[in-house]
């Protein structure tokens, strides 16, 4: 398993620490709530010890993570990506759960962290909590450059379907390859979130997991878990589903979001396994391109060969010829003929 000191030490390199003791500001608190259940039981089968939480916002996922980690072992790490700027559809909205009143601005300048590194402190888990405050895709590619995995990687996101599928990916790289139960956990897997649907269709159609649910609650158990891990998960009330099961016979007009990720998922499977294909293709040409070099290089160094042995033979016939004209070997011409008479002559 994934050593949670070992890993905080890792990052320590590119200046990330727990967020640490600091003011609790008392009018600022993650609304209660959450999947504690499907968060519970994902530690348990997982037995995981770090997670990696994309998307904290105000910290009340974060803080349920933090509490079933902790539960589970003194040594343990959470590591949450935000920019805790919101997004677009906030600004329009003057108030309500999803709003710009949210923002908290101050100066014009969104405060929402301010409310998230509150909501941890007060529950006691600042020692153990990562802040990485930079948007998805560029905090997964700098976790994994510095090779940062984690037993768990929550997405909860952009939820538009390009997005989500990136952020996905991006997560999947991220997963302890020690650990064979590691795995990409979504939020919002519901239809009102088509996209998120579709994505986590189109990624389990892409890499062979199977998707189990808990309430909206999307976990892609990778093939190298195992049935094993499934049945656990089962026991505990996941279901599994499918494109199959989302998109029955009987499905009304709307659900045609629905058919359509089933569509999408088949077209992204063909699109994967092309790319694989190309892949293959080009490591092939890449091998062919290095052997051509290798034997290029040979027939260079042969035709050297060749053309020093040519200077050399041309030498040689310079220096027979030079000295056949010369005057001592006319002059001993004679010696040579009786030395062949009488050589001759012996052979009689």
């Amino acid at each position: 398993m994934t050593s949670a000191s070992a890993t905080l030490a890792q990052i320590a390199s590119i200046g990330l620490r727990p967020i640490g003791p600091g003011e609790i500001d008392p009018t600022r608190a993650a609304a209660p709530g959450g999947p504690a259940n499907a968060f519970a039981d994902i530690v348990q089968v997982v037995g995981a010890t770090t997670v990696i939480e994309v998307g904290s916002w105000e910290g009340r996922s974060a803080i349920l993570w933090a509490e079933y980690l902790s539960e589970r072992t003194a040594d343990w790490l959470l590591i949450c990506v935000d920019t805790w700027l919101g997004s677009y559809e906030m600004w329009p909205r003057e108030s309500g759960d999803w709003s710009r009143e949210k923002l908290r601005i101050t100066d014009g300048y969104p405060t929402v962290f301010s409310t998230f590194a509150s909501t941890v402190r007060r529950a006691g888990f600042e020692n153990h909590t990562v802040a990485l405050p930079i948007d998805s895709a560029q905090g997964m590619e700098l976790l994994k450059r510095h090779q940062v995995t984690a037993d768990v990687v929550y997405v909860d996101a952009a939820h538009d379907f390009l997005a989500a599928l990136n952020d996905i990916r991006r997560a999947r790289e991220l997963i302890n390859p020690v650990n064979p139960r590691s795995l990409v956990l979504c939020d919002d897997f519901m239809r009102q979130w088509s996209g998120v649907m579709e994505a986590v269709f189109a990624s389990a159609q892409e890499t062979g997991s199977r998707i189990l649910v808990r309430d909206c609650q999307a976990a892609l158990v990778p093939s190298t878990a195992g049935q094993e891990m499934v049945d656990e998960l089962l026991a505990l009330e996941w279901r599994e589903v499918s494109v199959e099961s989302v998109v029955g016979p009987a499905s009304s007009a709307n659900d045609s979001v629905a058919r359509l990720t089933g569509q999408l998922s088949e077209t992204y499977g063909i699109v994967y396994r092309a790319n694989e294909s190309l892949r293959e293709k080009r490591k092939e040409l890449h091998d062919l391109k290095v052997a051509r070099r290798a034997l290029e290089k040979n027939l260079r160094q042969m035709r050297k060969k060749v053309a020093r042995h040519r200077e050399e033979l041309t030498t040689v016939r310079s220096e027979l010829a030079g000295m056949l004209n010369s005057r001592s070997w006319k002059m001993t011409a004679w010696i040579r003929a009786v030395r062949a008479t009488l050589s001759s002559q012996r052979r009689k």
